[in-house]
């Protein structure tokens, strides 16, 4: 500490020493400088240590050294330690810009500016390390560095997680079930990396009084999976002076994005203290000054003044109008102060008129004139007490013009008289000087560049040291499968009929059918109750035996059935049911004939003229397609005949009914009118829907989305009965009603003509028991899928439709489907359809949307197998 003191001591009598700029001192030496004569600057040392912590505390430390140094150029090396293994090295080399000599920045200092290019390697306490490369430029207060960098160091592993999912799988292999464990195994990776590329400018200023230099930085690092870093910094150095200490401040905030990021942002700073070497080398004088002795002449005692005695030449002008020789009033006041010099008694010499003229008028004339003027003023002296004998009067006219006679303004000066006379003056002079010579100590200014020059060689350039890390994941999933483990497969119990003519005790092998795909003796453990009051006992050899009831009913041909069960060894079982039936006459089915008109179906009462001789009821079961339509059984009974298009003619197909015992087949035969007009085009229906409240009639107007290819005007022909409710054609439109306290949703059908041919299409009704009165309802859109046999489908059937208000709309309900299942999913965002196995025809369906206020509005979906 005494040590430090004591430099600081000798350090402050040097600059004293060396900067004084006071009176000389005793005995002819050098004169003492005083405290704060020579103004100093800051210039850094060729060496600096410094020592510091972070906002964690932790502890860092620089080292700079400068070498090579000659006046315009330098080298400087860097290097920094923090905790846990973070560090970096730096190279600079700093230059007089432009080529300039030590000579040149002196000669022309406002033109100096000092050039920096660095090196630098960085790395963080987990060794990501990158590198970069700047360049800089810095002025008496001003600095910026511009630098590039870019990673050396590829990815670090930080973390695996784990995870394992088991999934117990069931599966056929040939006709037989097994499970097995699938096991997948997901193993995520977490990996930091330094930036790939980043690019950083630092700027900043130097305040001279204060000695305090400060900077800002904003830097931009890139990395992969749409990782970046924004970085922006402040710092502040204070310098001390006169002294080797000062203090530095860094500041930096961060902003991340990316795709993997967790901490998107942060800010940090470090204080170090700084301490430069070299005994007060780290400030010199602004402007360097040497201390030089000279002589000088210094003015000597006064001399009393001198008289001195001159002649002086008087002269003056008088002028003339034009062809005029008259003294003029003006030129009277001009010669009287003229009088005042000719009779003050210091005129020497005789009094000189000479007259003058323009150039205006013959030579000859203007002589005479002149000589008239100087007469004239000759006279006037005369008359003022000026003697005559005193006086010489001369005339040269034109001949000697005073100016050019270019102009009346030249020529009106020309026309003059000339008065001269000499005069004596006396004045006094001050003697001449004397001087003595003198001797001093005087400061002399030093030849040598701006000190700034020097600070700015020895200032490194600034950059980000931090290494920053951006964070990425990688996913490996594996996927094993173990033994198999064989299942016991449930016996098959096949459904028994029998029957008989006699009504009495039956025997029922009812195993004969029965079988078990592992091969195990399957034994009976159950049997149920009998429909109509028969009663069963087991064999014990695989048969059962069938008593009728008394009443006979049985046996006059309502038969009976009850289910057994069947079990292997392992206690799988499966349930058959037993039919038992007496002496049933099979129904009759006759054959049939229908027409329709060109394009349109048939629809064909089948069953009217089929019979069943024990009264049974019908239904018909199935159907074949004719070679050119296709055939459905309606909801109604009815079997649906739809001629392919075009087709025109004949057409046949068969179907079968059954009494619920027995079946029979009959043939129908469908004429399929021509059409009334070849080159008409049938017009064309499209669904509709609308909404209305309980009790309250709707009007429907079917027609505004039907069309005709022709232009034919279409018309409303006939309407089906609504299950809810009542129709009735009014002019275009329907009006629908529905019945009394019936809310929910009804459909019926349409047809339209447009003179030649029709067309038919569904109507569906939303009917609503009450709701908001200031809501509006849904709007509903028909939709139209495509779907493949045997191959499900789901709908986003909302993405058409629309609420006047804005709500949030899900689907509550949807009907219709008479070829598939259709369910509402996704908590009523979607439907989802599943054909019947192999079925490839039109199908339509429903849906009905609510907005959560009351309001609904239903459409209808159609899909298709294309």
């Amino acid at each position: 500490m005494k040590r430090s003191l004591l430099s600081v001591a000798l350090s402050a009598a040097l600059v004293q020493g060396a900067f004084a700029q006071s009176n000389p001192g005793p005995g002819g030496q050098p004169p003492v400088a005083t405290e704060g004569s020579i103004p100093v600057t800051y210039v850094g040392s060729n060496a600096r240590v410094s020592l510091g912590v972070n906002d964690d505390l932790d502890v860092l430390g620089e080292l700079l050294f400068v070498f090579g140094e000659d006046g315009d150029s330098a080298w400087l090396t860097e290097a920094w330690l923090g905790q846990g293994g973070a560090g970096g090295l730096k190279l600079d080399y700093h230059w007089l810009w432009g080529g300039m000599s030590v000579e040149d920045s002196m000669a022309r200092p406002e033109q100096v500016k000092v050039a920096k290019a660095f090196l630098a390697v960085d790395q963080n306490p987990f060794k990501d390390r990158k590198v970069s490369l700047g360049f800089g430029m810095e002025r008496e207060h001003s600095f910026w560095d511009l630098y590039l960098s870019r990673a050396i160091t590829d990815e670090r592993l930080i973390g695996t997680d784990t995870l394992i999912d088991e999934v117990l799988l069931s599966g056929m292999e040939g006709d037989r079930p097994f499970e097995q464990l699938e096991t997948t195994t997901t193993i995520t990776r977490t990996f930091v990396k330094p930036y790939d590329w980043g690019v950083g400018l630092r700027g900043g200023r130097w305040f001279e009084q204060p000695l305090i230099r400060f900077r800002a930085g904003l830097d931009y690092e890139k990395g992969d999976f749409e990782a970046d870093q924004t970085t922006f910094s402040l710092g502040i150095d204070k310098q001390f002076r006169n002294s080797p200490h000062s203090l530095s401040l860094e500041f930096e905030t961060y902003r991340k994005s990316g795709l993997f990021e967790i901490d998107r942002s942060d800010s940090r700073a470090w204080l170090l203290w700084r301490y430069d070497f070299g005994s007060g080398s780290n400030f010199r004088a602004t402007n360097p000054t040497r201390d030089v002795e000279v002589s000088r002449e210094v003015p000597g005692d006064p001399a009393p003044p001198i008289v001195v005695r001159n002649e002086v030449e008087f002269s003056d002008d008088t002028y003339f109008g034009f062809d005029s020789s008259a003294v003029q009033s003006d030129a009277q006041s001009e010669l009287d102060a003229v009088l005042a010099a000719i009779t003050g008694g210091k005129r020497v010499s005789r009094v000189t008129l000479t007259g003058h003229t323009c150039d205006i008028g013959p030579e000859s004339y203007n002589q005479g004139l002149s000589e008239r003027r100087a007469g004239a003023v000759r006279d006037y002296l005369v008359s003022q007490g000026v003697p005559v004998g005193e006086i010489d009067v001369t005339g040269r006219g034109e001949l000697e013009p005073k100016y050019p006679n270019d102009g009346e303004e030249n020529r009106r000066k020309n026309r003059r008289v000339d008065i001269g006379f000499l005069t004596v003056e006396e004045h006094s002079e001050p003697a001449p000087p004397t001087t003595r010579t003198i001797t001093e100590w005087v400061k002399e200014p030093v030849a040598a560049p701006p000190a700034w020059i020097q600070r700015a060689l020895r200032n490194p350039a600034k950059h980000k040291r931090t290494v920053d890390v951006y964070r990425f994941q990688t996913v490996e999933t594996s996927t094993t499968l173990g033994e198999r483990q064989y299942l016991n497969r449930a016996p098959v119990a096949v459904d028994d009929a029998i029957s008989q003519h006699a009504c009495e005790l039956i025997s029922i092998p009812v195993l004969a059918n029965d079988s078990d795909p592992d091969g195990d003796a399957l034994s009976i453990v159950a049997i149920g109750a009998t429909q109509n009051g028969g009663s069963v006992t087991d064999n014990g050899d695989g048969t059962l035996g069938y008593q009728p009831p008394q009443d006979g009913a049985v046996c006059a041909g309502a038969g009976d059935s009850f289910t057994y069960t069947v079990a292997d060894p392992s206690g799988a079982e499966s349930t058959a049911t037993v039919s038992v039936g007496f002496e049933n006459v099979a129904p009759v089915a006759v054959d049939d004939s229908a027409t329709t008109d060109y394009q349109m179906p048939a629809f064909i009462d089948a069953l009217a003229n089929d019979s069943d001789a024990d009264g049974d009821t019908l239904t018909i079961v199935g159907t074949t397609d004719g070679a050119h339509g296709y055939v459905e059984i309606g909801e109604d009974g009815r079997l649906h005949y739809v001629p392919e298009s075009g087709f025109s003619g004949v057409d046949h197909f068969t179907y079968t009914i059954s009494d619920g015992r027995e079946t029979a087949t009959a043939n129908v035969t469908v004429t399929v009118g021509a059409p009334v007009d070849p080159d008409n085009n049938p017009p064309v229906a499209l669904a509709d829907v609308a909404t209305t409240m309980t009790g309250v009639p709707v009007n429907i107007d079917v027609l505004a989305n039907d069309s005709d290819a022709d232009g034919d005007a279409i018309s409303l022909v006939g309407t089906t009965i609504p299950t809810h409710g009542s129709v009735s054609i009014q002019g275009d439109q329907l009006v629908y009603t529905p019945e009394a306290g019936f809310n929910g949703i009804d459909t019926f059908s349409y047809t339209i003509s447009d003179g030649q041919d029709t067309a038919t299409a569904m109507v569906s009704v939303t009917v609503s028991a009450d709701g908001d009165p200031d809501n509006h309802p849904p709007i509903a859109r028909n939709d139209i899928y495509n779907y493949r046999p045997n191959q499900a489908v789901t709908m986003n059937v909302l993405h058409n439709d629309e609420d006047p208000d804005h709500d949030e709309l899900i689907i509550i309900d949807v009907q219709g489907s008479e070829h598939g299942t259709v369910t509402i999913i996704d908590g009523g965002t979607r439907l989802h359809w599943v054909p019947d196995p192999d079925y490839n025809r039109l199908e339509y369906l429903v849906y009905t949307i609510s907005d959560g206020r009351g309001g609904t509005a239903s459409a209808v979906v159609t899909l298709y197998d294309p």
